[in-house]
This record gives structure tokens, sequence and C-alpha cells, in this order.
């Protein structure tokens, strides 16, 4: 009767490790709208400091000093936008100092980063390659901004500036939040305080 082979202790413990591997599923990197960790992208702005022209925006949110966002908003590319499920998520911005090279000479040293949210599409302009004018053509991300805040990362004359960003959330619920679902949101930033602290708007 044949026998079967034993295994030496390094044998088992390679057999092991290969079928635990195969059984982990792998972690997938997060969709770039979704990313929590500071992730290399570009910011152009436009507009006049009034704002006028950011008003209303592909979200649909009409008036946005009524919507209480004011002018820290942003259009975002196709690849960030998602198809519009982007739309009242907040990002955290900052010029990428560290890896940005000559071209972050317009950036202003030791500022905070900002947060805007997404209220507007930044549309792909194919007639442009993506690195000369066509800033918001997939599969890059992009962030165009209101001109005012532009300007609190850099000089308006840059044009274009190297920046960071990621997902933030700066209002987390708490169960002490009255929670008032008024319109569709994928983020916990879309809250806008109501006459207290208690009370604030959320997105379903």
């Amino acid at each position: 009767m044949a026998t079967m082979p034993r295994l030496t202790l390094v044998q088992a413990l390679s057999l092991t490790t290969a079928l635990l591997l195969r059984l982990t599923p792998a972690t997938a990197s997060p969709p770039a709208w979704e990313v929590t960790a500071w992730t290399p992208s570009h910011a152009t702005f436009y507009g006049e400091y009034n704002g006028v022209e950011t008003m209303g925006g592909a979200c649909g949110y009409g008036n946005l000093w009524w919507r209480g966002y004011g002018l820290e908003t942003a259009a975002l590319s196709d690849t960030l936008l998602n198809n519009g499920l982007t739309c009242g998520a907040c990002f955290q911005l900052k010029c990428d100092l560290d890896h940005g090279g000559y071209s972050t000479r317009w950036c202003y040293k030791n500022v905070a980063p900002i947060t805007v949210t997404a209220t507007n599409h930044c549309p792909a302009n194919w007639a442009r390659p993506t690195n000369n004018g066509g800033w918001c053509n997939p599969p890059r991300t992009h962030f165009d901004l209101p001109l005012v805040m532009f300007n609190r990362m850099a000089q308006p004359v840059a044009g274009i500036i190297p920046i960071e960003y990621r997902r933030y959330d700066n209002n987390p619920v708490t169960e002490y939040h009255i929670l008032l679902a008024v319109e569709a949101s994928t983020s916990q930033c879309d809250l806008q305080f109501v006459s207290s602290t208690r009370y604030r708007l959320v997105g379903s």
C-alpha cells in the first residue's frame, strides 16, 4: 500500500500561506472620488472674484449662497464627479509643494488646506490634449475652483497648479442631531447648520 509522503514543517507552512493568500481577497484601491489619503491632482480657476459664474452648476443646487456653500465649491472632472454621484461631497485641497516642482512657485507657503464642496461639472475639452488645456479630460482628476478659493492656495497668475486632494467629512453626524433628508447626496459633508447646532440638513 502506497504511503503519502510526509510534509516538512517548512513545506506545510508554505502550503498554508499559499492557501490563505488565495482565499484572502485583494484590497482594491478606492475610486478617485473616495480617496482619504492625500492624492496628486491639479487645480485651475474660473470666473471672477464675485463668483457669479459658479452659481447653479451641474449638481442643481441653485443659489449656492442660499444653500450655505457660498464660494467654497468646486467643479469636478468626469473622473471625480462619477456621473453626478459625487455631488455634495467635500474635498480638502492643498498645493503639492513636495512633488509639484517648479510649477508650485505661485503657491503660498504654510497655508492650511481649503475645503470645497462638489457642486459643478468641469467638462472635457477633447480639442486639447490632457496636458495642455484639456485639464478635465478623462482619466484626469481635476478641480476647477472659484477664483477666490484658488487664491487661498496660490496667486491666480499661475493658471494651473499641482495639488493634493482627499475626500473629507468635516461635519460628522452624532446621535444628538436631528437629521432632515432634503436632497440626494453621497456625503455627510453636505450638512448645513440651521438655527442651532442641534439641527442640520443632511443628504439622504
